[in-house]
């Protein structure tokens, strides 16, 4: 059995992403306004892995873990990223900044705790996170559909039997996290330009956002449920680096797929 506990920390920093073999137009080109400064409350998620110490009840007592983390964060709060000697050589981007800080927390842990991940979070929309040999980003993106939840061939008393009161046209404020993973360019910083992101946030919702899921083909065939709408977006999503997808069709419906 394996244990795991999170606890969030805050800092507010301020970065900009500039490679300075690239002449300013180059720069301008790859990463757009971010060449200027600007700053982020960062949110920095730590989980860690443990047995339940049997005295304590506790993986690792909250407050020493506080006290590590407090430290750690005090290096990057209120500070210019670029200034600092983690980034003299790197863009100080969500995923380098969750893998830099993974491999500080690492050092800084008892030996018998396990650092599982750290998840960044730059903003509501966008987190990275670094589990030690992979890399993750996550990108959430809100939509806004109609639907019902039918079969053709069903009397009106079964889809209600089956379907309770989704039989009926109603809609949701979807949440989609499209979940991408790969290797950092050592040039950008960058797991996906952020070009490709708005590509896939424009596809999404140019397939879904303000649509009768009912009159999507795809879906019209084999019902507008979450795990088809997954399915559907898997199929027509053509970025080789999205490996997970995840909507919450409300705070207690949430469906997701990752590839093995």
């Amino acid at each position: 059995m394996r244990f795991f506990l999170t606890k969030r920390f805050n800092f507010s920093a301020c970065h900009r992403f500039y490679n300075k073999k690239w002449d300013k137009k180059k720069n301008e080109k790859i990463f757009g306004k971010n060449i200027n400064f600007h700053g982020h409350n960062y949110k920095v998620d730590v989980e860690i892995e443990g047995e339940i110490d049997k005295d304590t009840g506790m993986i690792i007592n909250i407050d020493d873990l506080k006290n590590i983390m407090n430290n750690i964060i005090s290096e990057f709060d209120h500070k210019n990223l670029n200034e600092i000697e983690y980034f003299r050589e790197i863009q100080p981007t969500v995923e380098n900044l969750s893998k830099v800080i993974y491999e500080i927390v690492k050092e800084k842990l008892p030996k018998n705790l396990k650092l599982h991940k750290i998840t960044v979070y730059e903003s509501d929309s966008l987190w990275a996170s670094f589990y030690g040999n992979e890399n993750e980003l996550s990108k959430k993106i809100n939509f806004y559909s109609s639907h019902k939840l039918f079969k053709k061939n069903f009397e009106k008393e079964k889809n209600l039997k089956i379907f309770g009161k989704c039989s009926n046209f109603h809609g949701h404020e979807y949440s989609l996290i499209l979940k991408y993973k790969g290797e950092v360019d050592k040039q950008t910083g960058f797991l996906v330009k952020r070009e490709e992101i708005e590509k896939d946030v424009e596809n999404v919702k140019k397939l879904l956002d303000y649509k009768n899921l009912n009159k999507i083909k795809f879906l019209k065939e084999r019902n507008p449920t979450g795990e088809n709408i997954l399915i559907y977006l898997k199929n027509k999503l053509k970025n080789k680096k999205i490996k997970g997808i995840k909507i919450y069709e409300t705070d207690e419906n949430i469906f997701e797929m990752e590839e093995n």
